[in-house]
């Protein structure tokens, strides 16, 4: 059995909620009728480097040997801090994807019947997924001690979003015009208002 603490126990534990949450999800949702797609090769090296940084590094660290050269121990107090943070980030994972329901994609989309939803945790937030990632990703930061996979979440997660979220709004402009523009108006991307 690896050489685990008790915090790669904790990350375990997290990335298998997390699991949990989504694969149903887009079980229900593979056989959706697509009627407009933007995944394109830069889409698809985001969610390489997604997938890399959220799953593959994290399994290979926990399973293997091969990252053990850059180990470290982890101060029990950030990794704490790390743990607390991952319940409101799987609550948020949670939500969001019971929230969109048949909406939900893991790709730059439009369904057939797709629908705006503007309720749920998507009144006070615009984009909620993302949210919920940015805090699991510090969350594998401050829990796991290895140099490559702590951050790769991160890295990973912020590429997604800063080549991503401004085509997903304006997908979401030319579907629903007016619509998106109000709520865009009403929200902000990945924290409430009321916490400006």
């Amino acid at each position: 059995m690896p050489n685990w603490s008790l915090f790669d126990f904790v990350f375990l534990v997290v990335f298998i909620i997390s699991f949990i949450i989504r694969v149903p999800h887009e079980k229900v949702n593979r056989n959706s009728v697509i009627i407009k797609s933007e995944f394109d090769s830069l889409e698809k090296v985001g969610l390489f480097f997604v997938g890399s940084g959220a799953l593959i590094f994290p399994l290979i660290y926990l399973f293997t040997p091969l990252f053990n050269f850059a180990n470290y121990n982890v101060n029990p107090w950030t990794a704490s801090a790390g743990a607390i943070l991952s319940i409101p980030g799987l609550w948020l994972f949670w939500r969001s994807h019971n929230d969109l329901g048949r909406q939900f994609s893991p790709k730059l989309e439009i369904k057939e019947s797709h629908a705006l939803i503007t309720e749920g945790v998507y009144k006070h937030i615009r984009h909620p997924m993302y949210s919920a990632s940015l805090l699991n990703s510090i969350s594998q930061l401050l829990l796991i001690g290895n140099w490559i996979v702590a951050p790769s979440y991160l890295l990973s997660f912020s590429f997604l979003y800063l080549t991503r979220v401004k085509r997903e709004e304006a997908l979401m402009l030319k579907q629903f015009g007016e619509s998106y523009k109000n709520y865009m108006n009403n929200t902000n991307r990945l924290f409430p208002k009321y916490l400006e």
